[in-house]
């Protein structure tokens, strides 16, 4: 299959875009690929076997937006608690999952008013996702190039991840810093055996998660799943510990 066609028909297998908001986001995927391209030997944007276009498409682009709707969701129902519509990509490397979740986002009307922020603690690749959002024209996105620690506080509906692993109880207390009260983590995993290993290692008397199975277009025979954690209040994690 041709990379064109490919990027054409797993937008369309996604199934949350309609044939104008697909075509938007196509181009807008070009410039993005094109940059990746040019970019990713220099600055190690994805590793070496998954760099070809294909790999890139499929691997990073189509299994960052198999979460969207998710995480739309997730932004809605902390707005409802009192939340700013604002999510961050921590770690955002080359911009997955944050720019490709930001990218359809803009071309969405019920998901245009989120704010993407990308954290990134090294400059060169700031200086990258800097320059794809211009080219793109995202007014949804900025950039920050600073650490999970030194982050300002309280601010996220939503903080998005795929490159921290394993969680653990400090990591989950850095994370939860920065979203705002109601707020969510939620986490790009793989296996879920794994997760369920992975999330009894921390203080489940501190949180609730569940973990939602994702469709990736073309990723066949690789299991992933979106893990959503919540921070409960003081009193339910009273209870939960007794």
């Amino acid at each position: 299959m041709e990379q064109s066609q490919l990027l054409e028909q797993g937008l369309a297998l996604l199934g949350f875009l309609s044939d104008e908001e697909q075509k938007k986001a196509r181009a807008l995927f070009e410039i993005y690929l094109t940059e990746l391209e040019l970019c990713n030997k220099a600055l190690k944007l994805t590793s070496a076997s998954e760099s070809s276009r294909a790999n890139i498409i499929v691997r990073h682009i189509f299994d960052s937006l198999a979460a969207l709707p998710h995480i739309g969701l997730l932004v809605d129902q902390a707005e409802q608690n009192g939340a700013p519509p604002f999510a961050a990509d921590i770690g955002s490397g080359g911009g997955f999952p944050g720019i490709p979740l930001a990218v359809c986002a803009s071309v969405m009307p019920n998901l245009q008013e989120i704010r993407w922020t990308l954290i990134e603690r090294t400059q060169k690749k700031c200086a990258f996702l800097e320059n794809c959002a211009a080219l793109m024209k995202l007014p949804n996105v900025c950039v920050e190039n600073t650490t999970l620690a030194k982050a300002e506080k309280k601010r996220f509906a939503v903080c998005v991840f795929r490159a921290l692993h394993p969680l653990t109880p400090r990591s989950l207390d850095e994370l939860f810093c920065l979203t705002d009260e109601g707020g969510f983590l939620a986490a790009y995993k793989a296996r879920l055996a794994a997760i369920q290993q992975e999330m009894r290692a921390v203080e489940l008397s501190r949180v609730e998660w569940r973990a939602e199975k994702l469709n990736v277009p073309f990723l066949d025979g690789h299991e992933r799943h979106l893990v959503i954690i919540k921070k409960l209040n003081r009193q339910r994690a009273h209870n939960a510990a007794r």
